[in-house]
């Protein structure tokens, strides 16, 4: 944490890592290939963080349940990154309409991801997608 606490004094550093570190510190407890631990070394491990300026979050179950209270938001956000990653470009305007559909897809579905991704790959800018390159 003290490492972190250093990288967000810089100023380039610090408008993503206030946002991002403290969800990865609930996620402490696991180590770099998944396994539980309640301390690293001699010490314990702290796997609680403050986000939104005042709410404590408390581990994996605590994250779960933060997310689960934004789930619209998480289902949104979630939706545009895939986009954006699978495109290979910025969004749209009418993009929007394909974001909504990968919500509604994946609420519909139980919240899965596949159900998200399907509609991403059946959408029009997906199937229709021009690479730049050629």
């Amino acid at each position: 944490r003290e490492t972190f606490e250093l990288h967000r004094d810089h100023s380039e550093c610090r408008s993503c890592h206030q946002k991002i570190d403290p969800l990865g510190f609930t996620l402490e407890n696991y180590d770099a290939i998944g396994r539980w631990r309640d301390q690293e070394g001699a010490f314990d491990i702290d796997a609680s963080a403050t986000v939104d300026a005042d709410q404590v979050i408390e581990g994996p179950a605590g994250l779960k349940g933060y997310l689960l209270s934004r789930r619209e938001e998480y289902l949104q956000t979630l939706a545009r990154r895939l986009m954006v990653y699978a495109l290979g470009r910025g969004l749209h305007d009418s993009d929007e309409c394909i974001v909504e559909r990968m919500v509604s897809a994946a609420g519909s579905g139980e919240d899965k991801f596949s159900a998200m991704v399907m509609e991403l790959v059946t959408s029009i800018p997906f199937t229709h997608r021009r690479n730049a390159e050629l």
